[in-house]
């Protein structure tokens, strides 16, 4: 168990020399070099010591499957191959939860990220493991979550902030406890559509609507979300119908031709099918509501379409030296309903940090946003491990490296069940995430309306401990996996 102590100890040194930089340097004036060694440190710990690895194990196994196919001249069959080999237990149980149901150029990305990993394997004749090529796979994340990082920079420069906040702003992304265990920690790919959403954010504060539309269409393409964006921000810019039309349709048209071409595609049908039929994704997008009359109202798409409205019916186009609040404030408010109203899986949420982040950097109110993000950031991480038990919670720590180190494969109880008989302190946790979500809405979005775009972005330094915090949430949390990992059977 040596391992599992310097890891321990590793850990508790970081938050001491937190409390320490906290105390000696009280205000985040700026951002300095050992600041970045925290989230460095911080991201290594996700990469490396937790991961929900099921799910990026099977992914993997589909991306390498699609890459051989495509070798063999035989790419139109993916779908097919997977779905045969899932019900004939290749990847595991005899199951069809097993076989392949995301888009298929979310696969070939993984692929070709995957071929180098493969390649020197083969070249040593090395037989890799699950866990190591797990391994590499987070270390490629790690690297997109450096270059989302950037891009919330660039972003914030776009904005006219000036360059010590845009900073500040991305560092406070890269920190958020939320933003760390949902990618790199939750081991997902939906990191790749954050990248070309940003990207194409900053083409629609340049007033490049086709390419915004364009690059949001990738993204669309890649995981749905990013519509939800996309149309109400076309809808504040562009009120004559042809030409908003013709975004969209630049936006839509992959996933429209995607979803022809795989809709024939008798494999992928059923795969679909049979998916929805054991995870319900539509029930859970559209499940939390209330009756009207002879119809049930969902609370989410509720929020979504009369944004939509109310962009529409503004009388006029918004002004470029505006556009900036609402690059913020729509995401925010369509995330943060997503947040509040969807039954959502952990991943899904990654979404809502950069815009959250961005809030806080021109917020007047930074300090009590940050508050609200703390809370946020605790009560995510553990509502996550209290309802995927023994899948995201201490038992990732099955599909780090520590099993490799030391040959031992956790199987004691969950965390979850440390406070499995309180259902107030559960009801508690989930209100207080509902509450810090609407929050941070409401504060953003009224210091927004207030904000005179001629002044200056600069406020009140805020506290380099409470900034800590926020990240010191992971260390916390996987502190208490290793503790368990360790002691617990």
């Amino acid at each position: 168990m040596l391992y599992n102590y310097l890891f321990a100890v590793g850990i508790l040194l970081l938050l001491a020399l937190m409390a320490w930089c906290g105390l000696r340097f009280p205000k985040m004036e700026k951002i300095r070099g050992f600041d970045w060694v925290f989230v460095a440190s911080a991201i290594g710990i996700c990469c490396f010591l937790f991961n929900q690895g099921w799910d990026m194990c099977l992914t993997i196994k589909h991306a390498n499957e699609l890459i051989n196919l495509i070798l063999q001249g035989r790419g139109n069959e993916f779908y097919a191959v997977v779905l045969d080999h899932a019900l004939s237990g290749v990847y595991g149980d005899a199951a069809v939860n097993y076989a392949a149901n995301y888009n298929i150029f979310l696969y070939l990305i993984l692929g070709i990220v995957l071929v180098p990993f493969r390649l020197v394997c083969k070249i040593f004749g090395h037989a890799y493991l699950d866990l190591e090529i797990l391994c590499y796979t987070n270390l490629v994340l790690a690297v997109a979550l450096c270059i989302s990082v950037y891009l919330v920079y660039d972003l914030c420069r776009e904005m006219k902030m000036e360059k010590q906040r845009c900073v500040l702003v991305a560092y406070l992304y890269a920190s958020s406890a939320m933003l760390l265990f949902a990618t790199v920690g939750f081991s997902q790919l939906d990191l790749i559509y954050i990248l070309f959403m940003l990207w194409a954010l900053k083409k629609y504060l340049r007033q490049q609507y086709m390419r915004f539309s364009l690059l949001m269409g990738i993204a669309i393409m890649l995981k749905n979300f990013p519509l939800l964006v996309f149309i109400p921000l076309l809808l504040l810019v562009e009120k004559r119908i042809l030409p908003l039309l013709k975004y969209i349709a630049a936006g839509l048209a992959g996933t429209v031709i995607c979803s022809i071409w795989l809709g024939m595609d008798a494999a992928y049908t059923y795969t679909k099918q049979e998916m929805e039929r054991l995870y319900g994704f539509t029930d859970r997008l559209t499940g939390s509501g209330f009756s009207a009359g002879v119809c049930f109202v969902s609370a989410f798409l509720l929020i979504v379409i009369l944004l939509c409205i109310w962009c529409f019916l503004r009388k006029d186009c918004v002004k470029k030296e505006e556009l900036w609040k609402y690059v913020i404030g729509v995401p925010l408010i369509v995330f943060g309903a997503f947040a509040v109203f969807v039954t959502w899986h952990p991943q899904w949420l990654a979404s809502l940090v950069p815009f959250v982040a961005m809030a806080i950097g021109i917020s007047k109110q930074a300090e009590g946003l940050l508050y609200c993000d703390l809370g946020m950031g605790i009560a995510y991480c553990l509502i996550s491990n209290l309802n995927w038990q023994r899948n995201v919670d201490n038992y990732m720590v099955n599909y780090g490296i520590l099993p490799l180190l030391t040959g031992h494969v956790y199987e004691g109880m969950p965390i979850a069940d440390l406070w499995k008989d309180s259902l107030l302190l559960t009801r508690a946790i989930d209100t207080l995430f509902v509450a810090c979500v609407i929050a941070i809405c409401y504060l953003a979005v009224k210091g927004m309306e207030q904000q005179d775009v001629t002044e200056p972005y600069e406020t009140k330094s805020i506290s380099r401990g409470l900034v800590y915090a926020r990240t010191a949430v992971i260390y916390v949390l996987v502190l208490a996996y290793l503790v368990m990992y360790m002691y617990v059977e």
